[in-house]
């Protein structure tokens, strides 16, 4: 909103980050802060865009992780910062999964600034390939708590 613009505008922001929105930012406060807005995608990038990505990559036996990337006005695209892998053989349950997977972003906003400070955007890449995954359905959440557990039936 506007007065969300004036803040930004007002303080000369450097970085915005985003953690978690489920809404897209508009073009204008994407482009509003000097170096733009930080954003951690919990789903490795660019093979898993878009929604429910450690679920699809779970699904699809694939790595679970963060992503930390400079938002573009494109749905998971932009300069990739810092990537994070999470190993998840000894986890016991998919809600123990995503929980890390959330807990590790902070550490990986920690690294992705550090390496913003450190290098010019410029420098990161920018990748033009990927795969966008819509929210995963019922029935193969059923098959991830097959393999992974779900400690909502352990209760």
């Amino acid at each position: 909103n506007d007065e969300t613009m004036n803040i930004v505008n007002k303080r000369s922001i450097d970085l915005l980050l985003n953690l978690g929105t489920p809404r897209i930012l508009s073009k204008e406060i994407i482009d509003t802060p000097n170096i733009g807005v930080l954003n951690c995608h919990p789903g490795i990038l660019p093979d898993y865009r878009g929604c429910t990505c450690v679920e699809w990559a779970l699904y699809n036996n694939d790595l679970v992780g963060n992503t930390c990337h400079i938002m573009s006005n494109k749905i998971d695209e932009g300069p990739i910062i810092y990537k994070k892998l999470i190993d998840f053989k000894e986890m016991n349950s998919y809600q123990e999964i995503r929980r890390r997977v959330y807990l590790d972003s902070i550490t990986c906003f920690e690294a992705a600034i550090t390496l913003l400070k450190d290098n010019n955007l410029e420098s990161f890449e920018v990748p033009i390939d990927g795969k966008y995954y819509k929210p995963i359905e019922d029935s193969k959440m059923k098959i991830i708590y097959e393999r992974y557990g779900n400690e909502f039936d352990e209760k």
